[in-house]
């Protein structure tokens, strides 16, 4: 009888050919290496998935971390320049948490937002050399920080867009400077 196994039911089953007949080699070349070819391109296939999503949601993560710090930012310039107090040393208290929260930013838009990170480094030597004083002077603070909060809205409005034109638009600290 043609394409039958044996007794204890071994053997390749194909039409036309024993199992007395067959080859191993004939067998492997027919069902064996297509297994393990099928096996390794399926493997890759999923490897590559894998690592396509491992690094898809390590991005969004450091985006989110990102916009985090960043709203944590904004949150601090906007209540320093908001509430202005008289008293000198709260002012300072308030340059250092301003300066924290920018020192935070930092390093989280190295690689994400380069021209976001250029803007908060220039933002932070503007405080070291404008507002660097013991008392540093209540209405430029105040007009730093709205400058600061806008540029910040600008970039959560649309950090590609604001990637793009912020070569374009100079140093936000310049009309700061002459006044």
């Amino acid at each position: 009888m043609h394409g039958t196994r044996d007794s204890r039911g071994v053997g390749a089953y194909r039409p036309g050919v024993s199992w007395q007949q067959s080859d191993t080699w004939q067998w492997w070349l027919q069902y064996g290496f297509d297994g393990i070819a099928g096996g390794l391109l399926g493997g890759a296939a999923t490897g590559l998935v894998l690592w396509g999503t491992i690094r898809h949601e390590r991005r969004m993560s450091e985006d989110r971390d990102l916009r985090d710090a960043v709203r944590r930012l904004q949150v601090v310039a906007m209540s320093v320049g908001m509430h202005p107090v008289a008293d000198p040393l709260e002012r300072h208290h308030r340059v250092l948490q301003l300066l924290a929260a920018m020192i935070e930013v930092e390093p989280l838009a190295q690689r994400l937002a380069p021209a976001l990170k250029s803007d908060i480094a220039r933002g932070r030597q503007f405080i070291f050399t404008d507002l660097g004083s013991a008392d540093p002077n209540a209405m430029l603070l105040s007009r730093f920080t709205a400058a600061l909060s806008a540029t910040l809205s600008s970039w959560f409005a649309d950090p590609k867009k604001f990637q793009k034109t912020a070569e374009s638009t100079g140093d936000w600290l310049d009309g700061l400077r002459s006044a």
